[in-house]
C-alpha cells in the first residue's frame, strides 16, 4: 500500500504545492485611506497610492505594465492614471465598497467591466481573465452598484 501511495500520490501532491507555494506572495502596502471606514484607496487619495493598490491586484510581471485607472472624485469618468504598454488594466479600489477590491483585467474583462459599470448588459464573445489578489467584495445581492457604501454594506 506504501508503494502505491508514493506512485500515484506523489506527483499530484508535489505539484499542488508548487502551484500553491507559487500562488502565494507577500500582500504589498498601501498607503492607508483617508477615511477610516475604508479598506482601500479613495479618489482623494495621492495619485502613487492608487496605482500601488492598483497594482497590488496581480502579479508584478502583469501589473508593472499595466495601464492604472483611478475613480473620479467628481462625474462617472474613470480617470487614467497611468498609461500602460501591455493590455491590462488595473482598476485602484473601488470606493463604494467597504473592503480593498482593486483588479487587474485583460481586454474581455476590461471591456466586461466598463459596460457592466455603465449599467450595460455585457458582451463576452471570448473567455477572459481577471486577478483580484486583494480579494474581493460582494457588497450585495440586489443591488451590485450601490451609489454609498452605506448602501453596500446593507443592500
Amino acid at each position: 500500500m506504501g508503494r502505491w501511495l508514493q506512485k500515484y500520490l506523489a506527483a499530484p501532491a508535489a505539484i499542488m504545492t508548487m502551484v500553491l507555494l507559487t500562488s502565494c506572495r507577500p500582500v504589498a502596502a498601501v498607503a492607508p485611506a483617508a477615511e477610516e471606514t475604508h479598506a482601500g484607496v479613495l479618489p482623494t487619495d495621492p495619485v502613487e497610492a492608487q496605482i500601488a493598490n492598483a497594482m497590488s491586484a496581480a502579479p508584478m510581471a502583469v501589473a508593472k505594465d499595466a495601464t492604472i485607472m483611478g475613480f473620479p472624485t467628481e462625474g462617472a469618468e474613470m480617470v487614467v492614471l497611468r498609461k500602460g504598454t501591455n493590455e491590462w488594466t488595473c482598476f485602484a479600489d473601488w470606493p463604494a465598497s467597504p473592503t480593498n477590491d482593486p483588479q487587474c483585467n485583460d481586454s474581455v474583462w476590461t471591456a466586461w467591466t466598463i459596460a457592466f459599470w455603465a449599467g450595460k448588459a455585457p458582451e463576452v464573445t471570448q473567455p477572459g481573465l481577471a486577478y483580484m489578489l486583494q480579494g474581493g467584495d460582494d457588497t450585495s445581492n440586489t443591488d451590485p452598484l450601490p451609489l454609498s457604501r452605506k448602501r453596500a454594506r446593507h443592500g
